[in-house]
This record gives structure tokens, C-alpha cells and sequence, in this order.
């Protein structure tokens, strides 16, 4: 478990508290890194980053990761699948704007 503070990490403004998951998602990591990123840390698929209260499926579905690294999220925590983040959006709102 590493935290880091990222500035303006969603929107250019905000600076979010995100662990290594986050920010892979968010850079469209292959399936391979995401597996490994929670085989090593399981706990972080239902962490939240700080800013807007985000799962990293969120990020994953924000950032149009590969849809298997998408599909492994949602099968290794299907409660993120349903969990809104603090504009009271799920994952799969995101995955739709994109």
C-alpha cells in the first residue's frame, strides 16, 4: 500500500491521495499490470481515492482502458461495479461518456 498525492490527478485541479491502481487505470494499463497490481495489494480494488471518492474501475472506465482490464475489475470486485463515486456516478456512466 503506497499512497501518493497527485495535483489536478481527474480534472486538472484537485490534487487526489491515489495508490498505484489509480493512476494505472487511469494511463490505460494492459490487463497484465492490473492483475499484477492487485495480486500484490488485492485491497486496493475497493480503495477510493481522495479527491472525488473514485474506485479505480472508475479510472479504468473513465480513461477507456482495455475493456479486459475493465471486465477484471468488475469480476474481482463486482461491488465497485454498483459503488458511486461523490458526483453520484458509477462506473459504468463513465464508461458510456467515453
Amino acid at each position: 500500500e503506497t499512497w501518493s498525492s497527485q495535483a489536478g490527478f481527474f480534472d486538472g485541479d484537485h490534487e487526489a491521495r491515489v495508490l498505484p491502481i489509480h493512476v494505472a487505470c487511469s494511463l490505460r494499463a494492459p490487463l497484465e499490470v492490473v492483475r499484477a497490481l492487485v495480486e500484490a495489494y488485492p485491497e486496493c480494488l475497493s480503495a477510493k481515492e481522495s479527491s472525488f471518492k473514485r474506485l479505480p474501475i472508475h479510472a479504468a472506465c473513465m480513461s477507456s482502458a482495455p475493456p479486459e482490464a475493465i471486465e477484471y475489475l468488475a469480476r474481482e470486485c463486482v461491488a465497485g461495479t454498483s459503488e458511486p463515486d461523490m458526483l453520484g456516478r458509477l462506473p459504468i456512466h463513465y464508461a458510456c461518456f467515453n
